[in-house]
């Protein structure tokens, strides 16, 4: 398979599907090994574990094995069609955690919009005077 992604984008994209998925690393390891149980039991795939999976989301594996491109596969994340990835930024895990809190709450979507666009403008307004 020719790899489109490099290391830190495949981590980046497993743990966005994580959060977008709501998978704790326990439930998705459970998870994965329950829909695999029969390939597991005939060697055709290793079981998954937390710590191969946590390695695989901070960027701490070292070769773009069959395990990791079944985990992606669970994970629906396509290896062989390269889309536009912006790697995380210092604000994204906070935006993040506003999306998700949205997705539980949706009723506070227009009271964080404004929050967000009136800190914007402070931003704007100080970059203004500089």
């Amino acid at each position: 398979m020719n790899l489109k992604y490099s290391n830190e984008e495949i981590s980046f994209m497993v743990d966005n599907a994580l959060a977008m998925k709501k998978l704790s690393i326990r439930e998705c390891v459970r998870r994965f090994n329950e829909k695999h149980a029969q390939d597991i039991i005939n060697n055709t795939i290793e079981p998954l574990n937390k710590d191969f999976l946590q390695r695989l989301r901070r960027n701490k594996f070292e070769v773009v094995s069959k395990r990791v491109r079944d985990i992606c596969l669970f994970l629906e994340i396509d290896l062989g069609t390269r889309q536009s990835i912006k790697l995380r930024s210092s604000l994204t895990d906070q935006f993040m955690k506003f999306e998700q809190m949205l997705m539980v709450h949706p009723e506070l979507e227009e009271k964080i919009t404004r929050l967000l666009t009136n800190v914007t403008d402070v931003f704007y307004v100080g970059s203004q005077r500089d």
